[in-house]
């Protein structure tokens, strides 16, 4: 068994860096064959996929590094050859691993056990697209008050997992709505929003339990709305997410759909995995069983 591993030695605060020869060896330990790569700025991994000999090099890839890592990943394969033809694994040394909490609930250990024994699942995929054009996510897409929140957070990185619940003080501070159409297989829906999250998964933000509802392989999104509350009362009900009981909320709607599109007034800002990509309005898909991951 031959694997590529990615490396993003600044994931994780640099955790990535530091935790990768132990894991590396772990591998080789475990009877794989290990080809490493490092990408060592954004946007690296686009390079080094465009410059990999293909599929027939290897039986899967594993990134060593965070939900940003995995996304870059998947966008490269996407943009090269339309489809992703070999497995994928992902190690998780980032700040949020959220996608990973769900694959993976004991971490880098319970990652490093399924790819050494070679346990692969098919989860779906969801291709979005802006007027920047086509791109693709596995875990859940922020859009409004959630993506002001990573975009804040990527400021205070040297505070590894803090990053996030500061930022989430700081952006209550000037909470921002938008006029909402949500069109969601044939239906729509017109709001007054403070967010919008369009969820594959359960985790965002490492152990924020935001859909405790969403299933990774069921072909379905799970879409959850906020609308409008004050700062105080989002700031009283905020710790609701790690439970998941947020869901309660008279504030907090769920829909469930295959394909759509959500536009806003005026636009907001899109978070595709953890990233700060494009604005609305945004069109999107699940795509089936579009990836295959080691699970």
């Amino acid at each position: 068994m031959r694997l590529w591993v990615i490396v993003n030695p600044a994931a994780g605060s640099g955790k990535a860096a530091r935790s990768a020869p132990g894991y590396i060896r772990c591998l080789q330990k475990n009877g794989l064959e290990v080809e490493v790569s490092f990408s060592n700025y954004p946007g690296h991994v686009y390079r080094l996929i465009s410059e990999w000999r293909g599929p027939s090099s290897c039986d899967g890839i594993v990134a060593i590094g965070g939900d940003g890592t995995l996304f870059e990943i998947l966008n490269a394969l996407m943009r090269r050859f339309g489809e992703i033809r070999v497995p994928l694994g992902q190690i998780p040394v980032g700040t949020g691993n959220s996608l990973s909490r769900d694959l993976h609930p004991d971490g880098a250990a319970s990652a490093i056990a399924a790819i050494s024994a070679l346990r692969r699942r098919r989860i779906d995929l969801i291709e979005y697209e802006t007027e920047a054009g086509k791109a693709y996510f596995a875990n859940m897409m922020g859009i409004g008050f959630v993506s002001d929140i990573n975009a804040r957070s990527f400021r205070y990185k040297a505070i590894g997992k803090l990053a996030y619940a500061l930022s989430v003080v700081l952006e209550t501070a000037r909470l921002r709505t938008a006029r909402t159409t949500i069109r969601l297989d044939g239906r729509e829906w017109c709001l007054e929003s403070l967010f919008v999250e369009i969820c594959n998964s359960r985790y965002t933000a490492g152990n924020m339990l935001l859909a405790p509802m969403a299933v990774l392989d069921d072909g379905q999104l799970d879409l959850l709305l906020c609308r409008p509350m004050s700062a105080f009362r989002l700031l009283r009900v905020f710790p609701k997410v790690f439970r998941g009981s947020h869901l309660g909320l008279p504030e907090v709607e769920t829909l469930r759909g295959r394909e759509g599109e959500i536009v806003m007034d005026p636009p907001r800002r899109l978070s595709p995995d953890g990233e700060v990509i494009g604005m609305t309005p945004v069109r999107f898909r699940c795509m089936p069983a579009g990836v295959e991951v080691f699970a």
